[in-house]
């Protein structure tokens, strides 16, 4: 396989990720593992608690990124959801930097870590979201830049991660009605074949909310 990778998320409803391609991996330590279930081809996180999945099919530089194209927006049901980069390719210690929203009580746009099961947010700022907006997360040496449609709005210094996968991220959400697709990893510098050019390609999907 080759960089970038690119996921559109298309199989039956309620196929787990990892069963759609194996190469999709993550933490399974019990009740908070990090699955993934696709729906209307596109990909919700369907446990609780703070999960993320990486793509292990490809192994990548340590400067990297992960975008992914939101789908479809729930502001009645609490949640955060985004991507993921410098996911711990261990598979033993939930590890990885993430670009997350939470879509509830106001909405926040929200850059952080997770180091070995510690959660610790690294910039912020409240924000509204809409369908089609595309999330990306980009990390070069210790800089992270969180971006939404290729414009940076928040970013960090950090050196707690140095190496990884790029994947995707979530936490306190199972609703069907917050999902992602249109999901692209590869390693700064290399060509990205999505980009904005994927916005509107859902445009049929139904706006349930966003951030008020």
């Amino acid at each position: 396989m080759a960089l970038p990778k690119t996921e559109t998320f298309t199989d039956s409803d309620a196929t787990l990720l990892d069963a759609h391609d194996a190469n999709w991996v993550f933490v399974d330590d019990g009740p908070f593992d990090a699955e993934w279930t696709i729906t209307s081809n596109s990909v919700y996180a369907s446990l609780g608690g703070f999960t993320q999945t990486w793509w292990a099919g490809d192994t990548f530089d340590n400067d990297q990124y992960a975008e992914a194209e939101i789908v479809s927006i729930d502001d009645t049901v609490s949640g955060q959801f985004g991507v993921a980069v410098r996911c711990d390719t261990g598979g033993t210690t939930r590890t990885f930097y993430y670009f997350i929203f939470r879509n509830f009580a106001g909405g926040n746009r929200i850059l952080g870590k997770v180091v070995a099961g510690t959660d610790t947010v690294l910039d912020s700022e409240a924000g509204d979201l809409a369908v089609n907006d595309v999330l990306r997360l980009e990390v070069s040496g210790t800089s992270l830049s969180a971006k939404v449609n290729d414009t940076e709005i928040l970013s960090a210094t950090d050196s707690s991660i140095t190496s990884g996968a790029a994947g995707l991220a979530a936490t306190n959400t199972t609703s069907t009605t917050n999902r992602l697709d249109n999901w692209e990893g590869g390693n700064l510098g290399g060509s990205s074949t999505q980009g904005l050019s994927q916005l509107g390609t859902h445009g049929m999907n139904t706006l349930t909310g966003g951030f008020k």
